[in-house]
């Protein structure tokens, strides 16, 4: 036994002497370990820097004097390759503390392979930097302001090395470059010895910070049209507008302020010029304002060069580009024998960037400073209360104005009234008697009539002697009249001919207005709502169920193009949804389709070569952030090669200011003839949205037929066609009907029959222009009276609520048609952005870490904290409208071979919150793992940690528990979790209580921080997409010009792939997030809360499809 152990001894020893000799002296920490595969991950202190340099082996590393492999691995984002160094058995590397939440960050220098007597391994280079996150940084910061980093020691030696990060996260290690700094940016300079070997790990010998004068603030792009009183004055039209403020330096250092926000409040205009600054908020790139206002926007510089000159201050007014600019005008028709139910009045605090100055009533005005003393001194005219003052007259008769008075110019709110009496008084009349005697009656009485009639009889004698001579002369006198009546008035007798021979060749329209002409806009509704209009027939359409990731849903419905018409064979066209809309009586045909994809720019122009298009008519829309166009236009530059065709634009011309350009190209394909398109490029369009959407059909119309050829008109736009094309230009039915987009909704309607109407007038085929002028004022009131209910909505839900508007049981069902198609990735797609998931896959022994291999994991986003591990998750992060940071994991609940990852990832991500969708019995039914403990005080272990129930919630119900964990590693710190388990919904089919999904919204949002939540279902898509999308939805409501719950969807696919695969889960989306708006939705309308759920018990529990 002794010569055993003594001969064991010896090996060790001799092993050790080959380890002093060779490469291995290089790392102190791993001579240590004898037992070479134990020793990893080699353990450093980065103390309390957040960039530190780490030694790994190179390829030219050798082992105790033996030919071993090392592959050198590829580094993550926050590791730089250190250029400077100069050995060749070694190579250095800066790690920058990325995420500060994160105790450690483990390296992976590569895989070394030694096979050499009784050592056969293959194992991972792993290094651990423990990072210490308090705030005392172990080396100085040296502040300075000069071109330069500062000459001492650290700077002035020829092996040091400098690192810093610019401002957009890429690290660097060259000469440090001035034009790259920004504020809090830090430099670090290390002292890279080569002669010094048996470090490990370096730390910052000293640390610059760059520092500069207060910034100013501009407007990208604005210039202020001058400055009055020390506010800059910005002039914009009342629609909304993006606006981007930022903070600029010199060209010196274009990007010091780069990152910083802004304090941007609202300031209120009072009377005698003073200012009262109201809310405040923290922007970093974008302020959007409807209507008009006066903001401060305000930068702390915390750390500049002038300490008594910190602050820079701006205050901006966006106003109007006019004097008397009328925001409201109305006429009201004051009839005396019914009570006026409107009171005109004027509100003192109706606008923050304006104030009431004075109000006018036909020629009398008082000013609001002088109001006191004008109520005391005279009638009851007008009526003040504590926030307006009303026109106390009970049948007023003329314009009743409201004077606002803003920094630059006046703005008007008018009240017309137009007093209309039954009873029209008779005008005095003169019947002459004799030369000498006139009787004037008004109502003849009768001592009048008696007086009258013996004068009469007294003088008959002189009368009727000339009366033959009269007759001649009033007979000569209406044959000339008539003659020159005539002559002057031909125009208006041959339009009364022409008028006749319209009413026999239209007589369809005539009557249709005649009939139309008589119902007041508002009650259209009911008009639109006849049998007639809603010719469409139901039939039960089979519900397919399907499972996937474990749960059962329904497939969404099959995108089913219209039974008229022609479907297309150009593959393309197909892709683009395209459908050819034809009817015998039409001139033209109609193709109507979605944008095209980016990458298919060759193919489109191909297309439209080949098909022989002629007229584009295209709908974009502009980002809300940016306000550019959501979507690059696919004619990119006045000239341009798409594969075989040269495409050049000749003409360009305004149609509409902001809104509507026609742009002409000549198209040639080699040898072959040059052919002409016209796009009429519709962009800054607000679905949903009269404020945006109100553009002059007839106006585009009007530019369409003046083409030469227009026999092929393809209509597309950015999103899915329903919310813009077709409703506008197609009002037949059997049109609707046959792109089965459902019935046509109010405001649409009347639209169309707007611009109808306007044609039908123009083109004489109606003559009325009475009724035109009555029908066009009552429109135009129609439209301003949508826009103040717009602009009265909270700002934050105004899409929303638009939307809400709009829906019906037609375009839900073209909504749910696209949910197939929306991110949706080939195979040879998906092996690219899902690489690491296919390669795990491919692993005979990592693959048992999947779920479910038909539920590829995209590489974006991914949980991606160490190359041994593997989460089937992605992570989902962005701000709430509040500025909140939010980051939702979306994942698979784990099996037994990932349940240990599924620890190391709460721990690495700092996870704050566990929302599990499942219950206890169907995760074991699904070969998964409860990898908590269910018992108070039970305790489950996992390599390093220690997992231990602490309690359970009072808030608990049979439905949701809350528990609460804690889970420990070596450092034994407790990490605390909440656990939220709902228990109610089973995999095999939808939760049908919205209600029950909205308390868990609650519940979360209560138990949640800016740290990582985890959503979790078995195949980490459905429940857990579900759920995801629920809280993007409610919590970027009023980040776009828009709601699309299409747009919303996409988001979520993009970072989790397949979320949300069921019609049933998408419909419980919006089924939460219309509960959680119950009371504003009733508070705008309070039947479209009812509607939508109309339509969703229509289609969940029937199925639907158009006939």
């Amino acid at each position: 036994m002794q010569k055993r152990v003594g001969s064991i001894l010896i090996f060790i020893f001799i092993q050790i002497g080959f380890q002093l000799s060779l490469d291995t002296i290089l790392f102190p920490t791993l001579l240590n370990n004898i037992l070479f595969n134990k020793s990893f991950p080699l353990n450093y202190d980065g103390r309390n820097n957040e960039i530190v340099l780490i030694k790994c082996p190179s390829e030219k590393f050798k082992y105790a004097n033996i030919e071993n492999l090392f592959i050198p691995s590829i580094m993550p984002s926050n590791v730089i390759k250190i250029t400077a160094n100069k050995l060749e058995k070694v190579v250095w590397y800066g790690v920058f503390h990325n995420n500060k939440s994160e105790l450690y960050s483990i390296i992976n220098c590569g895989i070394i392979k030694i096979n050499y007597l009784h050592l056969n391994i293959t194992t991972n280079w792993l290094v651990k930097i423990n990072w210490d996150i308090s705030n005392n940084k172990t080396t100085s910061v040296i502040p300075f302001d000069t071109t330069t980093l500062p000459t001492n020691a650290c700077n002035t030696t020829i092996n040091k090395t400098i690192i810093y990060k610019t401002y957009n996260g890429i690290l660097k290690d060259k000469p440090y470059n001035i034009s790259e700094s920004y504020k809090n940016q830090l430099v670090y300079v290390f002292i890279l010895n080569d002669n010094n070997t048996i470090d490990e790990i370096l730390f910052p010998c000293q640390i610059y910070k760059p520092v500069y004068y207060k910034p100013n603030i501009t407007l990208i792009g604005i210039i202020p049209s001058k400055v009055v009183n020390n506010i800059f004055i910005v002039t914009k039209e009342y629609e909304n507008k993006a606006y981007f403020p930022i903070l600029t330096s010199t060209s010196e250092k274009p990007y010091f302020y780069i990152n910083e926000k802004i304090n941007v409040s609202e300031v209120e205009y009072t009377m005698n010029d003073d200012y009262k600054e109201n809310s405040n908020k923290i922007v970093n790139d974008t302020i959007n304002l409807h209507g008009y206002g006066i903001f401060k926007f305000t930068y702390y510089c915390d750390d500049c060069i002038n300490k008594n000159d910190t602050v820079t201050i701006k205050k901006i007014f966006f106003g109007p580009n006019k004097d008397n600019i009328i925001l409201k005008n109305e006429s009201i028709v004051v009839n005396k024998d019914k009570n006026l139910k409107f009171q005109a009045n004027c509100g003192i605090n109706t606008y923050t960037f304006a104030y009431l100055e004075k109000v006018s009533f036909n020629s009398k005005t008082i000013y609001m400073k002088n109001i006191s003393q004008y109520l005391t001194l005279n009638d009851n005219e007008f009526l003040l209360d504590s926030s307006k003052i009303y026109l106390n007259i009970s049948y007023p008769n003329g314009i009743f104005k409201c004077h606002y008075k803003t920094p630059t110019y006046t703005i008007l709110e008018i009240d017309e009234f137009l007093l209309k009496s039954d009873i029209i008084p008779k005008k005095n009349f003169t019947i002459e008697v004799n030369k000498t005697q006139e009787i004037n009656v008004n109502k003849p009485s009768k001592n009048k009539t008696k007086i009258l009639k013996l004068n009469l009889k007294k003088q008959k004698f002189k009368t009727i002697p000339f009366f033959p001579d009269l007759l001649i002369v009033i007979l000569i006198f209406t044959i000339l009249f008539i003659g020159i009546y005539t002559y002057n008035k031909k125009t208006l007798i041959f339009q009364f001919f022409y008028n006749i021979k319209m009413k026999r060749k239209h007589p369809n329209i005539h009557i249709w207005w005649n009939r139309y002409k008589t119902f007041s806009i508002y009650d259209s509704e009911d008009y639109i709502s006849e049998e007639e209009y809603l010719n469409y027939e139901y039939q039960n359409f089979e519900k397919i169920k399907f499972n996937i990731g474990g749960e059962t849903v329904q497939r969404p419905f099959p995108i089913k193009l219209p039974l008229k018409g022609t479907n297309f064979k150009n593959k393309l066209l197909k892709n683009l949804m395209a459908k050819k809309v034809t009817e015998k009586s039409f001139d033209r045909e109609y193709i109507v389709s979605y944008y095209p994809f980016n990458e298919k720019y060759n193919e489109f122009w191909n297309m439209l070569y080949d098909e022989n298009i002629n007229v584009i008519i295209s709908v974009t829309y502009n980002n809300k952030k940016t306000g550019k166009r959501n979507v690059i236009p696919y004619w990119l530059s006045k000239k341009n090669i798409y594969g075989n065709l040269k495409v050049e634009r000749f003409n360009k011309k305004e149609i509409i200011s902001q809104k509507i350009d026609l742009l002409q190209f000549n198209i040639t394909k080699l040898n072959e003839i040059t052919k002409t398109l016209t796009i009429i490029d519709i962009f800054n369009w607000e679905e949903y949205s009269i404020l945006k959407c109100d553009i002059d059909i007839y106006e585009i119309y009007n530019e369409v037929i003046q083409i030469d050829d227009t026999s092929k008109i393809l209509l597309h736009s950015q999103l899915a066609p329903y919310t813009t094309i077709v409703e506008p230009q197609l009002i037949i039915n059997d049109i609707i009907k046959s792109y089965n987009i459902g019935y046509i909704d109010i405001i649409s309607f009347n639209s169309i029959t707007n611009s109808l109407t306007k044609y039908f007038f123009n083109k004489n085929i109606l003559n009325d222009n009475d009724g035109y002028t009555i029908y066009k004022k009552n429109y135009e009131q129609y439209i301003e009276n949508i826009k103040l209910k717009e602009t009265s909505m909270n700002a934050s839900l105004r899409p929303f609520l638009n939307f809400t508007n709009y829906l019906n049981l037609g375009k839900m069902n073209y909504i749910l048609r696209q949910l197939e198609n929306i991110c949706n990735y080939d195979i040879n797609t998906l092996k690219k952005v899902c690489s690491r998931f296919y390669e795990i896959q491919n692993n005979l022994q990592l693959s048992l870490k999947i779920n479910y291999k038909n539920i590829p994991c995209l590489d974006g986003n991914c949980i991606n904290f160490n190359s041994n591990y593997f989460v089937h998750g992605n992570i989902l992060e962005y701000c709430t409208k509040n500025l909140k940071k939010r980051k939702i994991i979306m994942c698979q609940i784990p099996n037994k071979e990932t349940k240990l990852d599924m620890i190391n990832m709460i721990i690495n991500y700092k996870v704050s919150t566990i929302v599990m969708l499942v219950n206890n019995e169907e995760i074991i039914l699904n070969n998964l793992v409860n990898y908590l403990p269910n018992n108070i005080n039970t305790v489950y272990f996992y390599g390093i940690y220690r997992i231990q129930k602490l309690n359970d919630s009072k808030e608990s119900t049979s439905e949701i528990s809350i528990s609460t964990y804690s889970i420990q590693g070596n450092d034994e710190k407790s990490h605390i979790i909440t656990y939220i388990q709902l228990k109610c919904w089973s995999n095999n089919e939808v939760i049908k209580n919205h209600n029950i999904i909205l308390k868990l919204y609650n519940i979360i949002l209560r138990n949640i921080n800016e740290n990582p939540v985890i959503f979790q279902c078995c195949g980490g898509i459905g429940k857990s997409g579900t759920l995801a999308l629920i809280f993007y939805i409610i919590d970027n409501l009023n980040q776009f010009n828009s709601f699309d719950p299409l747009f919303y969807l996409n988001i979520i696919r993009q970072i989790r792939y397949l979320s949300i695969p069921g019609i049933d889960q998408f419909m419980l989306v919006l089924s939460v997030v219309y509960e959680n708006f119950k009371n504003d939705i009733k508070k705008y309308n309070p039947e479209l809360y009812d509607k939508f759920f109309k339509i969703r018990d229509i289609i969940l529990n029937n199925g639907l499809q158009y006939l």
